[in-house]
């Protein structure tokens, strides 16, 4: 069966080549985990086949149904993820088949839609956040600080806390990260403005972050702050 669309890859129809694949998807994601090394590599030569000849939309759905078949093969994963946005962010947040070093080298020359898509992954480590947090522009580092999964080295940590400054909603995201340790908690509640009667509270942004301050586990002192009699904000 799988010569018969071996065959079949070489239509010169556009509606057939989308058709087969479909076929070849669904046959692959239905048996993903029961299939040998040589059945895997020729669903692989199949498929990549294919991947040059489809259009834009076809490998956007492609990308989309494989990305978390764990036994998708590394060269057609790698070369989805190389794709434009559209098509590699399923990839790129989603597939366990990328290692680290390969996520390392795409953080290093992909644009700032590819390193978002990589910041959601459900864990990062820390060489590699560092990697997102120095090339990475506003979303991709909040992204980054509000990502529980996302492992922070010290350098990175420090960087985010110093930027936190000028970024109320990175800071309320790094205020609420388990990892932080007390001398950068301490740092970033220093950051919250004094203005307004005895350093009151007067607007969501800083209510929210307090708000959490104040259920945080440890005996983190709140100085010359209260919450102004008449904010109504909802935590």
């Amino acid at each position: 069966m799988l010569t018969s669309l071996v065959d079949l890859a070489k239509e010169s129809s556009s509606d057939k080549r989308r058709e087969l694949m479909g076929h070849v998807v669904s046959l692959f994601v239905m048996g993903a985990e029961k299939y040998n090394n040589e059945e895997i590599a020729l669903f692989n030569g199949v498929l990549k086949r294919l991947v040059d000849l489809v259009e834009d939309t076809d490998k956007e759905e492609l990308s989309e149904k494989l990305c978390e078949v764990r036994t998708t093969p590394r060269e057609l994963v790698l070369k989805l993820a190389n794709e434009d946005l559209v098509i590699s962010k399923y990839m790129l947040q989603y597939s366990t088949v990328l290692t680290l070093d390969d996520l390392m080298q795409l953080a290093k020359i992909k644009g700032q839609g590819h390193l978002l898509a990589i910041s959601k992954r459900e864990r990062l480590e820390a060489r590699l956040t560092d990697v997102l947090i120095e090339r990475g522009e506003q979303p991709v580092r909040r992204s980054v600080a509000a990502n529980p999964g996302a492992e922070l080295s010290h350098w990175g940590t420090k960087f985010l806390v110093k930027i936190a400054e000028k970024d109320p909603v990175l800071r309320e995201s790094m205020i609420n990260r388990s990892d932080l340790k007390p001398e950068h908690f301490d740092r970033l509640i220093k950051q919250l403005p004094e203005e307004g009667p005895s350093g009151s509270v007067t607007s969501p942004e800083e209510y929210s972050v307090l708000n959490q301050a104040l259920h945080r586990p440890g005996r983190y002192a709140l100085k010359n702050y209260h919450i102004h009699p008449s904010a109504t904000f909802c935590c």
